[in-house]
């Protein structure tokens, strides 16, 4: 990795926040609109590890939507996992990548029982319909409050985004879309 790369996010990370970038492991389940869109962010910022989940292929009604998609790349025939795979290497060939092709569910599951112990991925972005499950198994804590104030959270997202991440009166996710959000959890 060349060392001046990442200089410029220094002032906003320091040394030691870049570092622990380098060394997270984030899962994005869902390479659509999205979850396309998160991939190349994560590439640049300098993420260590990226487990990608999908168990579709690219079709021409959703290439438009999917960022790491080329116009050459062959319908049907290409999945959604290969493009965002073939994208992360052209920015980084450092970064590890996790390619799974089998249903969301099954990943879900994998994931809610790695977490508790210790080797879950530090941040998920996925689809909001499957956050009771990780709030109920307790696989997931709060958003902390000094990082994400309430008048903050209040002002940046629209309620009705924010009362499908609250339970219990505690926020558990930073709103990306109406439908898909990140998790974050400390191990």
């Amino acid at each position: 990795m060349n060392a001046n790369r990442f200089d410029r996010q220094l002032p906003l990370f320091g040394k030691v926040g870049q570092d622990r970038l380098r060394v997270a492991r984030v899962a994005v389940i869902g390479l659509g609109g999205t979850g396309s869109a998160v991939v190349p962010q994560l590439a640049l910022l300098g993420i260590g590890s990226v487990v990608l989940v999908d168990h579709d292929d690219l079709e021409e009604s959703n290439r438009n939507r999917h960022f790491c998609a080329r116009h050459t790349d062959p319908i049907p025939g290409t999945s959604k996992v290969d493009v965002a795979r073939r994208m992360i290497g052209d920015y980084d060939p450092d970064i590890k990548v996790e390619q799974v092709t089998f249903p969301y569910e099954s990943y879900n599951q994998k994931v809610a029982t790695s977490i508790p112990v210790g080797d879950g991925p530090d941040v998920i972005n996925l689809y909001s319909g499957w956050l009771p499950m990780y709030v109920k198994g307790e696989y997931i804590q709060p958003l902390p409050k000094a990082q994400f104030p309430d008048s903050y959270m209040k002002a940046t997202y629209f309620p009705f985004v924010m009362d499908a991440d609250n339970f219990g009166g505690k926020l558990y996710a930073a709103p990306t879309a109406v439908r898909t959000l990140s998790l974050i959890w400390n191990k």
